[in-house]
């Protein structure tokens, strides 16, 4: 049995329809930006493998809370820390898959790989990012924006693309195009 399709042809429609011709406002302390949108349009469907390229829109953004100075802290993962990157994206990707009530299994796992000649042909691949929402408590992300490589269940590498890779989602973050 293949699981269910995430857009249904009627949920095609009721998204094309909420979408079209609003406005979205994006407002800070200081300023509202207004934002028309004329059209919307679903991508079409890919092909999942068990190795795929992205390029990320946005920073994917993974953490793991560390000990430092005796307290608990969140750390956000580097480029270098690969193997925890690995192990933190497919814990986050599997939390998805059972939140969308997909069958799992104890040994899917992805190998997250960056582009290496990308990463070194620029500075910084890092975004440090703050979130300010009203304006009274920001907290600062750090994100990684390069191409990227994962291996796994084709089912896992599904589920990041169609929910995004990684954390804050809901925010944006970890939106890839395949390559």
């Amino acid at each position: 049995m293949s699981p269910p399709r995430l857009l249904i042809p009627s949920l095609k429609n009721f998204v094309i329809g909420t979408f079209e011709n609003k406005v979205i406002d994006i407002t800070d302390k200081d300023q509202t930006i207004t934002f028309r949108i004329i059209t919307a349009e679903i991508l079409p469907e890919i092909s999942f493998s068990s190795k795929m390229k992205f390029v990320l829109l946005s920073p994917i953004i993974l953490s793991t809370l560390v000990e430092h100075n005796g307290k608990m802290q969140q750390y956000y993962l580097r480029p270098d820390d690969i193997e925890d990157m690995s192990r933190v994206l497919t814990k986050n990707l599997l939390n998805k898959k059972g939140l969308l009530n997909r069958n799992q299994t104890l040994n899917e796992y992805c190998k997250l790989e960056w582009d290496g000649e990308y990463v070194q042909k620029h500075r910084r691949v890092t975004k440090k990012i703050t979130i300010n929402e009203n304006g009274r408590f920001p907290v600062d992300v750090i994100g990684i924006q390069a191409p990227f490589t994962i291996e796994g269940d084709p089912e896992l590498i599904k589920v990041g693309y169609e929910c995004g890779f990684g954390e804050k989602n809901s925010m944006g973050f970890g939106l890839a195009e395949a390559v």
